[in-house]
């Protein structure tokens, strides 16, 4: 029963294995976050809504914002009122600022408070004559090889200028390090044939280097100004052929007299996420900029991946989780379970 208006919140009985999209749909626009039960407290996803029928427990999205549920017939109905799984919780990202909207969107799905500090700028930066040189020889590589979205996403803004035609890559194979990456490649219809497990350089080229022999192969490496070249030295102890196109640049963002800043020192946060080593390394830099205030909430580090986490080891900083994987939702799933550990 409704307790606004009274309004039953179930329908008519439907066959307990029906499939989702033969049981009915209730609307009910006023409830964002809700669980249906039938004598069973929804109470281990409380983002979800979810039902019961005999023998099977159906549950929707984590995450979703739902505005009708699909419903079971009438038992015995229990409504159970639930709280997003990071309500409450104040989370700071370091991302740069116009990157960090889909961390953002991820978090506050969970009812977390979002907090930028933009620790680090990402522009792009390209060298003409190499980026011409490059582009001449594009249809002769054997492997285009992705570090990083960023350099997805600037390296397919220069070649849609100078080619109207996907297939202007020829059979070139694409390899990637990271989930986002892959991601940002596979929005150019383009098959990502080679990602390692692990999203570090030195499992990408080996990755490459067990696709078969490199002798004489060419290979050309999309990268920005910090990337590290142990891909560049592996391949080419492996016999390769190896081009390197710079094609972004990304600076530390100088955060003193930021308003956000500001509010950070003041108030703190539960939680502090990085996803790049630049972004580790500018927060330990900017301690003055970014030093708690004497009532501040202390916050837990969370990194993205290895590579983030020994930076931020090597900054002072002792990461309380890393994801289980290269990705912003694992990311977040690991933030929900250390926080819930630590309020335990």
């Amino acid at each position: 029963m409704c307790p606004a208006t009274g309004s039953t919140f179930f329908t008519s009985p439907a066959d307990a294995g029906s499939s989702i999209s033969q049981l009915p749909i209730l609307r009910i626009p006023w409830l964002p976050q809700i669980a249906f039960c039938a004598g069973w407290d929804y109470s281990d996803a409380p983002t979800q809504a979810g039902w019961q029928s005999p023998g099977r427990i159906h549950s929707l999205t984590p995450g979703l914002q739902p505005w009708g549920f699909l419903l079971h017939p009438p038992q015995t109905f229990r409504l159970v009122m639930t709280s997003p799984s990071l309500s409450g919780r104040r989370i700071a990202v370091t991302r740069a600022s116009e990157q960090s909207g889909s961390l953002r969107t991820l978090l506050e799905e969970r009812g977390a408070e979002v907090l930028e500090l933009p620790l680090i700028t990402v522009t792009e930066e390209i060298d003409k004559q190499t980026l011409a040189d490059c582009m001449l020889e594009l249809g002769s590589y054997d492997w285009l090889v992705f570090t990083s979205a960023n350099g997805v996403r600037y390296f397919f803004g220069q070649f849609m200028k100078l080619f109207d035609d996907i297939r202007s890559l020829g059979l070139t194979r694409v390899a990637c390090v990271g989930d986002a990456t892959a991601e940002a490649v596979r929005a150019y219809y383009l098959k990502v044939e080679c990602q390692p497990k692990r999203a570090t350089a030195e499992d990408l080229a080996d990755a490459l280097i067990a696709t078969g022999s490199l002798d004489h192969v060419k290979v050309l490496i999309i990268t920005g100004n910090l990337n590290r070249d142990v891909i560049v030295h592996k391949l080419e102890e492996a016999r390769a052929i190896v081009d390197r196109l710079q094609v972004y640049k990304t600076e530390r963002t100088d955060l003193t007299g930021h308003p956000a800043a500001a509010e950070f020192r003041e108030r703190g946060a539960d939680a502090v996420l990085f996803t790049s080593s630049s972004a580790a390394e500018s927060f330990a830099a900017q301690a003055d900029a970014l030093n708690l205030g004497r009532n501040a909430k202390v916050p837990i580090y969370g990194s993205i991946g290895s590579q983030t986490s020994e930076s931020l080891r090597k900054a002072g900083l002792e990461p309380s989780f890393e994801a289980k994987s290269h990705g912003l939702r694992e990311l977040v799933d690991g933030l929900q379970k250390a926080l819930t550990k630590t309020k335990a």
